[in-house]
């Protein structure tokens, strides 16, 4: 069912003023063709510089450890000013709405400052460019996978230029007069790549389009609520952005103000599951299976092997996971169901795009970062979800105990997030969420230290203990947070002064 055009729609303010005014300072000249708004006189937003861009940025990563800025620095060494102008212009857009856990205002800043300052002479940014970078964002839970897909997402929005630059102007009259037709306008540009296009509809769009980018909390949106206006309209991309537009309409009406989805009080009636924040999995083949795990690096994904499991939607219930492996699993024992039954619901439900994912092959660990929703197989034996893998495996042997130990736990689908802060301290500068090495120093936040300080050979011998055994109780502290001693007398102070010394205390 194709949803009617909203009647006579204007491009009316959203959830975030500053943020989307920010959007359309940048998006309004582009997309009709006029002079960039940073300088008033760049053209910017055309199929030449565009394509200039693409070309460099599908020249990859010439050092894949180094920060991502780095590596766009190298690529455009050379470019035209209007395709480096477009590039600041991009990757503005790319970061604006998204709501940081862990960046300042300052850091949110620092790569459209440093990729300004590649231009000569320096593109100096206007001021109602940073009154919209603000650090809350109207995009949640999404800084990761952005950052993991950054590349991806501009060469979408290189192509999007583009497209728009081919277009007739009343196609692109249209577009600035139909939230539908500029959905039509987007979703035409080849290679989609839904988040970033979602993101820009919203900027472009906000009175309609919700800042909601990711496929299964839109259906799990609409599916809570659609009773209050009637119903589903259908399931087709377009479908579920009306029934979401016709549902917060009704809910802005019953609040009397815009209604923000991630709300404490609303995101509990639509989200299945209570979110903790990212999470990290262990994922396991069946028997180590070297071709398997070939295919994950190759193919950039995991899979879950569901030969005997009827159909199941993402998103679905503990109780429906339970049910559906009980009856179709009958032939296998009550512990590999329950390993089942955890497998499924966790990578059906819990794991979400921004995750961090890890396997183990031959005593090295290999790391990625979670990018979409899961599907499955042409013959559905397989569930599976598209990963970035990081490039560098790390030797199992020199991974920290207390993670040596979490990788041991049985199961096909582990849950090993206690240990995360251990592997993102493993990921490349590519993969990380905190500012690159290169942005100005003014731009970088220093995190405080997290857990305990190091333990020390003087601190091991004012207790005349080995430093090895007293270090692995340490861990074991840290890891769990509490321990029972059992020992001669003599020793009981080391229950005390250990916690003391890894305190610094």
């Amino acid at each position: 069912m194709t949803p009617a055009s909203p009647a006579a729609m204007t491009r009316a303010l959203g959830i975030s003023r500053e943020i989307e005014d920010a959007a359309w300072f940048v998006l309004g000249p582009g997309l009709l063709g006029k002079p960039s708004a940073l300088d008033g006189r760049t053209l910017t937003w055309t199929s030449e510089a565009a394509a200039e861009l693409l070309e460099r940025l599908e020249r990859g990563t010439p050092d894949p450890k180094a920060p991502m800025m780095t590596n766009l620095r190298r690529n455009l060494e050379g470019a035209s000013r209007e395709a480096k102008q477009l590039a600041v212009e991009l990757l503005f857009l790319q970061s604006l709405p998204l709501a940081h856990e862990v960046k300042s205002l300052k850091v949110k800043r620092a790569r459209v400052a440093e990729a300004a300052s590649w231009l000569e002479p320096p593109l100096e940014l206007p001021g109602e460019l940073y009154q919209g970078m603000t650090d809350h964002g109207v995009i949640r839970d999404r800084t990761a996978e952005f950052n993991w897909t950054i590349w991806d997402h501009l060469k979408w929005l290189c192509r999007f230029v583009q497209h728009v630059d081919q277009q007739p102007p009343a196609v692109i009259t249209g577009a600035l007069q139909d939230p539908l037709n500029f959905h039509r306008l987007a979703a035409g540009t080849p290679d989609d790549q839904p988040a970033i296009r979602r993101s820009i509809e919203f900027l472009s769009w906000p009175s309609y389009f919700e800042p909601v980018v990711a496929d299964v909390e839109r259906q799990e949106i609409r599916d809570a609520f659609a009773s209050l206006v009637g119903g589903a309209m259908g399931e087709a991309e377009g479908d579920i952005t009306a029934d979401i537009h016709r549902i917060r309409l009704h809910l802005d009406e019953q609040a009397g103000q815009r209604i923000d989805w991630y709300s404490r009080q609303l995101v509990s009636q639509w989200r299945k599951v209570g979110d903790p924040g990212h999470r990290a999995w262990l994922l396991r083949t069946h028997g180590d299976d070297t071709e398997l795990l070939t295919a994950w690096q190759d193919q950039e994904k995991v899979t879950l092997d569901v030969e005997h499991l009827r159909l199941l939607d993402p998103g679905v219930t503990a109780g429906l996971v339970q049910h559906a492996v009980d009856e179709d699993y009958k032939h296998l024992g009550y512990v590999e169901r329950e390993d089942t039954k955890t497998a499924v619901f966790a990578f059906l439900t819990v794991m979400k795009p921004g995750d961090l994912v890890l396997y183990q092959h031959a005593g090295a660990v290999r790391l990625g970062g979670v990018l979409g929703e899961p599907d499955c197989n042409d013959d559905n034996r397989r569930l599976r979800r598209k990963v970035r893998w990081f490039d560098e495996g790390h030797a199992a042997a020199s991974l920290p105990r207390h993670v040596q130990r979490q990788l041991a736990t049985a199961g096909i689908v582990v849950d090993v997030t206690r240990v995360m802060p251990a592997l993102q301290a493993l990921l490349p500068a590519e993969a990380e969420t905190e500012p690159d090495g290169d942005a100005e120093a003014a731009a970088v936040v220093h995190a405080g230290q997290e857990g305990f300080r190091p333990l020390t050979r003087a601190f091991a011998d004012s207790l005349h203990m080995e430093l090895e055994p007293l270090q692995e109780i340490a861990e074991l502290l840290e890891e769990n947070r509490q321990l029972v001693l059992y020992g001669p007398p003599g020793r009981q102070n080391l229950p005390g002064e250990a916690p003391r010394g890894r305190a610094g205390g």
